[in-house]
């Protein structure tokens, strides 16, 4: 009887100090913010890579038909005809602490667009215009105040068969109103190729 008194007396006085009676398993984990790089990162860019609608590449499908412009391998960088997105900024050098604030922001964010019309820009890039990214520019420009936030938000769905030029920095107005298209995109950070994250 005496040893059930004091072990319940050393209970008590457990969990009034804060000891988890709980099994270890079951605490939560905490976990750890991942590195994104341990080194400056050369020619970094953000993009929004967008989940396209059927309606959406009906229309590019239909557009490159019309203009000529099929071979998407001639895009700049190269890419799959359905593969569609939106340059965000470009960034000549990008240090490890700026990737991880980009990372913190933006990383897994899923943002919604609108398609507002298309043109052709220098008769070599044929593009969608996009409404949506008015805020982006100001808010990336405090974390990496010397960012290259590109030219007119847009997406390249088509280009011209012979050798392309290079458009980047070019105006790409809406040239042709379309009836407006919601879609959804997802923000990574890319060198080159590479999925930075």
């Amino acid at each position: 009887m005496f040893r059930h008194v004091v072990a319940g007396l050393m209970l008590a006085s457990l969990i009034a100090c804060g000891v988890p009676m709980s099994h270890p398993s079951m605490a939560p984990v905490r976990l750890q913010p991942v590195r994104v790089a341990n080194t400056p990162l050369q020619g970094a860019y953000m993009c929004i890579e967008l989940r396209p609608t059927a309606a959406m590449q009906a229309k590019a499908r239909e557009l490159r038909m019309s203009l000529g412009f099929l071979d998407m391998t001639r895009a700049i960088p190269p890419r799959a005809p359905e593969a569609f997105h939106v340059t965000v900024a470009y960034f000549k050098t990008l240090s490890p602490g700026s990737a991880q604030k980009l990372a913190e922001r933006y990383q897994h964010a899923a943002v919604p667009l609108k398609i507002t019309g298309w043109g052709v820009a220098q008769q070599q890039a044929a593009y969608f215009t996009v409404q949506g990214l008015q805020d982006w520019k100001p808010t990336i420009q405090t974390i990496v105040p010397d960012t290259c936030v590109g030219d007119d938000p847009h997406v390249t769905f088509g280009v011209h068969p012979g050798k392309p030029k290079d458009v980047h920095g070019v105006p790409k107005p809406l040239q042709n109103h379309l009836v407006p298209m919601d879609v959804i995109g997802d923000v990574h950070l890319k060198q080159g190729d590479r999925i930075v994250w």
